[in-house]
């Protein structure tokens, strides 16, 4: 898999299977019960810069997202990762200045070398689901793909997206259900053989 650059900071993350970004309110016990399911990230939303910089203090070993309102001040607080699908090109020069990671729609070819120059920043390519989803997996991209699960990733048309996406090589699945898509994730890898199945069982007829 691709390395996830903005995640690198001494952050042990697996690299056998897709990572869950967990979407959650901006409190303490929201985030406390998100890291207990099993996230292996964080996805603020627009929460005040002052939480981000609460929660970096609470956790300093986890990777924040956040959706900019004041892009500044998020960095300075400490998020990895800025939302800038919305098409604010300030996001994007933002967060290569900060070496912030950023979540993308798509990245100009003129831009690639300036990402590649940043240490420690890097770009997530948000991939919407949708009818052509494989069409569009099956594109050769730079950088590691995300996906947004529908429905915030509730029920088993959901779970289905997230193991498809993840067997055909999306690396980061945005969900606010957690311990499900974690499950189906974990599945997925170890279907294809990046990661080995929790326990092997033979059928004796």
């Amino acid at each position: 898999m691709t390395p996830l650059r903005f995640a690198l900071d001494g952050r042990d993350l697996p690299d056998n299977r897709a990572l869950v970004l967990a979407q959650v309110e901006p409190t303490a016990a929201a985030v406390d019960a998100a890291l207990a399911e099993g996230a292996d990230l964080i996805d603020l939303g627009t929460a005040d810069p002052a939480f981000v910089a609460e929660t970096r203090a609470r956790h300093p070993g986890v990777a924040l997202a956040a959706t900019p309102g004041d892009v500044y001040a998020l960095c300075e607080a400490g998020a990895d990762l800025l939302d800038g699908t919305g098409g604010d090109g300030e996001i994007d020069e933002t967060a290569a200045q900060y070496g912030r990671g950023l979540i993308t729609a798509s990245v100009r070819q003129a831009e690639w070398s300036q990402w590649l120059q940043v240490p420690r920043a890097g770009v997530l390519l948000d991939c919407p689901p949708g009818p052509d989803l494989l069409r569009r997996l099956d594109e050769p991209v730079q950088w590691p793909r995300l996906i947004t699960l529908p429905d915030n990733g509730l029920g088993d048309a959901a779970l289905a997206v997230a193991a498809l996406a993840a067997w055909r090589g999306v690396q980061v699945v945005r969900t606010r259900e957690v311990p499900r898509v974690r499950q189906a994730l974990e599945m997925a890898a170890s279907i294809n053989g990046s990661r080995p199945p929790a326990a092997v069982l033979r059928a004796l007829t």
